[in-house]
């Protein structure tokens, strides 16, 4: 069998943003259902663009706090002095036209392709954060705006194989799916475990879309807790 070679779509050196995300509050706007982590799942996108690319998902985990992938933003930044990167508002939008919300960048770390952005009037329901181990039993779920349609997508699968840096899921990814969640059941609730950055390629090149590659939602939480 041919080896997964993991291509993220990233940089390979890690930088920390200097702002630093408040702890996120044990609210009890959790998603139970569904449709509430659909409710949770948000098109991402820098204001002065078309809806088409560039554009991803973003995951809604408190009040006002979302998180996605960095590729899905880093084009807003480019040419920006870095002190200056606090004043570029992105789109938060529930459909291809309906605009939620602006946000701005909080904490970012480029090595493991996560953002986290600070937006203005969502509220929950929000998705809670579930650092532990998946297991290879435990059934997985995705959720992400594919192609900007107006309602995001609801998947399912299992893992493939888990490492400190990423879970690779059989989960399908397509366009769109950047800065999505994975998730799973737990407790009643659906919760986070990691954060859709890519599809990998086979030995050969060829990109797998009928799989998907995640960062575990442990570097969400040390961007949280980061200064």
């Amino acid at each position: 069998m041919n080896k997964i070679l993991i291509a993220l779509l990233v940089v390979s050196c890690s930088l920390f943003g200097n702002a630093s995300a408040d702890t996120i509050s044990q609210n009890d706007n959790g998603a139970n259902k569904i449709s509430d982590v659909k409710k949770a799942t948000y098109i991402v996108q820098p204001l002065g663009t078309a809806l088409g690319r560039p554009f991803g998902s973003g995951i809604l985990i408190d009040h006002n706090l979302m998180v996605t992938a960095w590729h899905v933003i880093a084009h807003a930044y480019v040419d920006v002095p870095q002190d200056e990167w606090h004043s570029i508002r992105l789109y938060i939008r529930q459909d291809a036209t309906t605009i939620v919300s602006r946000a701005k960048l909080l904490s970012y770390d480029i090595g493991r392709d996560l953002a986290i952005l600070e937006t203005e009037g969502t509220a929950c329901p929000c998705i809670k954060l579930f650092d532990e181990s998946v297991s290879d039993e435990d059934l997985l779920y995705a959720s992400y705006h594919l192609n900007g349609f107006s309602r995001p997508i609801f998947l399912r699968g299992y893992k493939i194989a888990q490492e400190p840096t990423y879970i690779s899921t059989s989960i399908p990814v397509y366009f769109g799916a950047s800065g999505g969640g994975l998730y799973l059941r737990s407790d009643g609730e659906f919760k986070l475990v990691g954060i859709i950055i890519s599809m990998p390629l086979s030995a050969n090149g060829q990109v797998l879309n009928y799989m998907s590659v995640a960062v575990p939602v442990h570097f969400v939480k040390r961007l949280l807790e980061s200064e």
